[in-house]
C-alpha cells in the first residue's frame, strides 16, 4: 500500500490544474501546496504524489476491474495487477478521461542467471526450497535478510557466497516466481538477521553460515562518495520510484537526508539508490 493512500487529499478532474508545484528554496527543491491528490477517471482513480503517478485504483483489465495496481520495475512505465493466486502480472496503463485501462505485457521480468554451484543456483535448483518460500512469505523475507551482508560457505566445495542486499532480493523474488521484483524485499529492515529456519533450510542444501561481513567504515565512505556524485548532477523530474520513499525527505545534513533530497531533485537513479542503502550504515 502506498503511504499516501489513506491521507486526505484533493480530488480533481483528469487534466485539471495540479494543486501543488515544485519550487526551489536555498538551492534545494521544495514542494509548495498539496503534495498528493487524486484524479477521477470514470469508475477509476489515480493517485499523484509531487506530480508523479503513484497509485491506480479500479483500473479495467481484460477480465474485469482490479482494486489496486502496484508499480512495476523501477524506471519503466510498467505496473502490475494481481492474479487470484496472489501472483502479479506486469503490463502498462492508459489514463483516459473516463477510465484507466491496464494491458498485460508479453514481456514479464526475465529470471536471472546464476553460476553453477553457487548458493543462488542451489536454492533455485531445490524444489522443496522454492515451494517453502512460495507458500510462506515470512520465510521468504527471512531468507532475504539472511542472505544480506553475510558470508555462507559450501560444506562440500568450500565455495563462498557473499551477498549484497539487491542480490538477495533478486534471488528470493526469482524463487517465488510470482512476478515480484527486487523492491518487494529490499530494505525490509531485517538485513543481516539469520533465523534458525533459514539455517536449517540452507544447511539441508549443504551451506553453512561463515559470519558477518564487517566493513562499516569502508562502506560509509562509499556511501558519502556516491551522494557527492549524485549531488553534482543536473536537476531533473522526481523519479517515479521515489514516491514510495518520499516520506523520508527532510532538511537534515546527514548522508541519508542528502541522498533523499538528491532523489527528490531527480539526480539519483534507482541503481544509485540501491547501492547507497547497501553502503549506508543504519544506526
Amino acid at each position: 500500500m502506498h503511504p499516501y493512500k489513506n491521507r486526505s487529499k484533493p480530488i480533481i478532474p483528469f487534466g485539471g490544474a495540479a494543486p501543488g508545484r515544485m519550487t526551489e528554496r536555498k538551492g534545494h527543491p521544495v514542494w509548495e501546496g498539496e503534495i498528493c491528490w487524486e484524479t477521477v477517471h470514470g469508475p477509476a482513480r489515480a493517485l499523484w504524489v509531487a506530480g508523479t503517478l503513484a497509485g491506480i485504483y479500479g483500473a479495467r483489465t481484460a477480465s474485469g476491474r482490479v482494486a489496486e495496481l502496484n508499480p512495476g520495475v523501477p524506471e519503466t512505465a510498467c505496473w502490475r495487477r494481481p492474479e487470484t493466486d496472489g501472483s502479479l502480472v506486469h503490463g502498462t496503463v492508459e489514463l483516459q478521461s473516463d477510465d484507466i485501462v491496464f494491458v498485460d505485457s508479453d514481456l514479464q521480468p526475465a529470471p536471472g542467471t546464476w553460476a553453477a554451484g553457487s548458493l543462488p543456483a542451489s536454492l533455485l535448483a531445490s524444489a522443496p526450497a522454492r515451494e517453502a518460500v512460495q507458500e510462506n512469505k515470512a520465510l521468504a523475507v527471512d531468507l532475504y535478510g539472511s542472505l544480506c551482508s553475510l558470508a555462507w560457505g559450501s560444506k562440500s566445495t568450500g565455495r563462498e557466497y557473499i551477498g549484497t542486499w539487491s542480490r538477495a532480493a533478486e534471488v528470493v523474488s526469482q524463487m517465488r516466481g510470482k512476478g515480484e521484483i527486487l523492491g518487494d524485499f529490499f530494505l525490509n529492515g531485517n538485513e543481516g538477521y539469520v533465523t534458525d529456519e533459514v539455517v536449517d533450510l540452507l544447511g539441508g542444501l549443504g551451506w553453512e553460515l561463515l559470519g558477518e561481513i564487517d566493513d562499516g567504515q569502508g562502506t560509509m565512505t562509499k556511501a558519502a562518495r556516491l551522494v557527492e556524485v549524485c549531488e553534482t548532477r543536473a536537476r531533473g523530474p522526481m523519479p517515479g520510484w521515489y514516491v514510495h520513499w518520499i516520506t523520508g525527505l527532510n532538511g537534515g545534513s546527514d548522508l541519508d537526508a542528502r541522498m533523499h533530497r538528491a532523489a527528490f531533485a531527480g539526480k539519483v537513479t534507482y541503481q544509485d539508490w540501491i547501492r547507497f542503502w547497501e553502503f549506508f550504515e543504519i544506526e
